[in-house]
C-alpha cells in the first residue's frame, strides 16, 4: 500500500503540529515547515503527493508558493488551510487550481475528508504502524 507524503506549510507551531499529528496518526508520511520559502525548497528536495498550506506566512505566502508550483508545471492537490477570508478567494481562483480550502479552526475530520478527496484515497492504514511526521525547524521560523 502507498502511504501517501504529504508537506504541510504553516508559521502558526502549533496549527503545524497539529495538522502534522493528524495525518500522520492516520497514516501519512509527513513533512511540516513553517514558512512558504521552506515548502518551496523542500518541494525541490522530495516528490510529495500533496501540499497543505496556510496563506499569510512569512518569507513566502500560500498565494506566492501555489504560483510557483503551478508556473513550473506541477499539478500536486493542494489544500489552502487559513483562517482569512481573503485566503478563501485564493481556493476560488480557477488558475491556481486549489483541490480544497479549509477555513480555521477546523475539525480533524474535515481535514481528513478533503485529503481523502484530494489523493483520491485516505491515508489510513491499519492501526499506526509505518506513520512519520518530520518537523522541520530553521532560524527563519
Amino acid at each position: 500500500m502507498h502511504t501517501p507524503k504529504i508537506l504541510v506549510a504553516d508559521d502558526e507551531e502549533g496549527i503545524r503540529e497539529l495538522i502534522a499529528d493528524i495525518l500522520a496518526g492516520a497514516g501519512c508520511d509527513v513533512v511540516a515547515v513553517c514558512d512558504g520559502q521552506q515548502a518551496w525548497e523542500e518541494l525541490h528536495r522530495r516528490q510529495y503527493d500533496l501540499l497543505v498550506t496556510d496563506n499569510d506566512m512569512p518569507c513566502l505566502s500560500g498565494l506566492e508558493l501555489i504560483e510557483r508550483i503551478r508556473k513550473g508545471g506541477t499539478t500536486m492537490p493542494i489544500i489552502v488551510a487559513s483562517g482569512t477570508f481573503a485566503a478563501e478567494s485564493i481556493g476560488k481562483d480557477p488558475r491556481l487550481q486549489v483541490t480544497a480550502f479549509l477555513a480555521k479552526p477546523f475539525y480533524p475530520q474535515e481535514l481528513l475528508r478533503a485529503v481523502r478527496r484530494a489523493l483520491g484515497t485516505g491515508c489510513e492504514v491499519n492501526g499506526r504502524a509505518g506513520w512519520h511526521a518530520e518537523l522541520i525547524e530553521s532560524s527563519g521560523c
